[in-house]
């Protein structure tokens, strides 16, 4: 009875494993086997003794894997069927050129009829932004041009008090952080001022324009009277990038010596995290987007990517972003991207250790009540069954 017991609750813990196995295979197989024999090995039990550990492993590991890796299966199928961006004001910086001259570009054709696009700058009268000119002169009645220049915390103020002057009772929808610079440079190449710039442009920049910006932001959040967050309600988009993640950049070093902007950046994607911490109590969605490597200026020849494709992307995924990616960091396809390294296979037989010395001695009661109610049954010892010899 006890081995009925047993076995039903192995093959129970075994089911789970399957669909973690079916849900993504490949380096999981492996990454399973070594917790496995770590949870064996610190209860000191065979696989057979193990059937209630086997069944709360599986549990534990499908619900960590569902935590990490649905929520960017869910966007990257949300993508493929939903309408782009629904938000009413948008606001983009950096709107003159590259990613985010395009993003405007892309939003205007979009068959939007209450839409207002706030495309700043840092010189809008200067030869950088003459496209961006030329694309407001055809459609005036959806974007207006605004002087802001994220390296100077005044231009910052004053873009905010003249955006609000046109939103009347209107709340700001959407803010798309966009602007940024690179600097290369390593520890030995690099200069106070490099990281400086960097640092003022790409992180103290974004933090500044979202405290200036958050009154309209909240007041997008309250007018829109649904629960939970979209962008199409109130929403911060940090256009990121994978050099900030400390998971990818390292192998990326040597090819892409860029010091200065990949520690800004690291410390955008934590301006990013710690902002949707303060933003989720006012329902105003967070999160980060890394749009691939771009030929842009910033981007180069080199980059496999095309502006139009990258943007488009990105639309997509900002217009099926829910409250299940705030604070996360996703790529332009949807995928989800590591904030930080993590060596999974020690974190994995850690948690199996753990998890079974705690289980251990919870369970052992569980044990000897069996024992007391079916005595005289076959023992196990050190994972080999011994037949009960009879009498001499």
């Amino acid at each position: 009875m006890r081995y009925c017991i047993l076995s039903l609750e192995a093959l129970y813990g075994t089911a789970l494993v399957l669909a973690v196995l079916i849900m993504q295979r490949g380096p999981r197989l492996s990454l399973l086997r070594g917790g496995l024999r770590s949870l064996l090995y610190a209860t000191g039990r065979s696989m057979k003794q193990n059937a209630y550990y086997v069944m709360l492993w599986g549990v534990a590991f499908t619900w960590l894997h569902i935590q990490n890796s649905f929520t960017g299966r869910h966007i990257e199928a949300d993508c493929q069927n939903m309408a782009a961006v629904k938000a009413c004001n948008i606001l983009i910086t950096g709107a003159n050129r590259g990613l985010g001259l395009e993003t405007v570009k892309q939003l205007t054709e979009d068959s939007c009829p209450k839409r207002h696009i706030f495309a700043t700058c840092r010189d809008p009268d200067g030869p950088r932004s003459e496209a961006l000119r030329e694309l407001a002169k055809k459609h005036p009645s959806v974007i207006t041009i605004i002087r802001l220049d994220a390296n100077d915390p005044c231009s910052i103020k004053e873009s905010a008090k003249e955006v609000g002057s046109l939103l009347g009772n209107n709340g700001l929808n959407l803010l798309v952080n966009n602007a940024g610079i690179v600097a290369n440079g390593t520890i030995q190449t690099s200069s106070a001022e490099d990281m400086k710039n960097t640092f003022n442009t790409n992180v103290i920049g974004p933090l500044l324009i979202i405290k200036e910006y958050l009154p309209y932001l909240q007041t997008a959040a309250k007018a829109s009277g649904t629960p939970g967050m979209s962008s199409n309600k109130a929403a911060v988009i940090n256009i990121s990038t994978l050099g900030g993640s400390m998971s990818t950049m390292p192998s990326l070093y040597k090819q892409f010596p860029v010091l200065p902007y990949c520690v800004s950046k690291a410390g955008f994607n934590m301006l990013t995290v710690l902002s949707a911490e303060e933003l989720k109590a006012d329902e105003i969605l967070c999160m980060a987007l890394h749009p691939g490597w771009v030929k842009t200026e910033m981007g180069g020849e080199k980059a496999p990517l095309e502006p139009k494709e990258s943007v488009e992307g990105m639309l997509r995924v900002i217009g099926s972003l829910t409250e299940e990616q705030h604070g996360g960091f996703l790529d332009y396809t949807g995928k989800p991207i590591p904030w930080h390294h993590l060596n999974q296979k020690k974190v994995w037989r850690g948690c199996c250790v753990s998890l079974a010395a705690s289980l251990r001695s919870s369970t052992e009661d569980s044990w000897t009540t069996l024992e007391k109610r079916f005595p005289g049954k076959p023992e196990e010892k050190n994972g080999h069954e011994k037949a009960d010899p009879g009498p001499n």
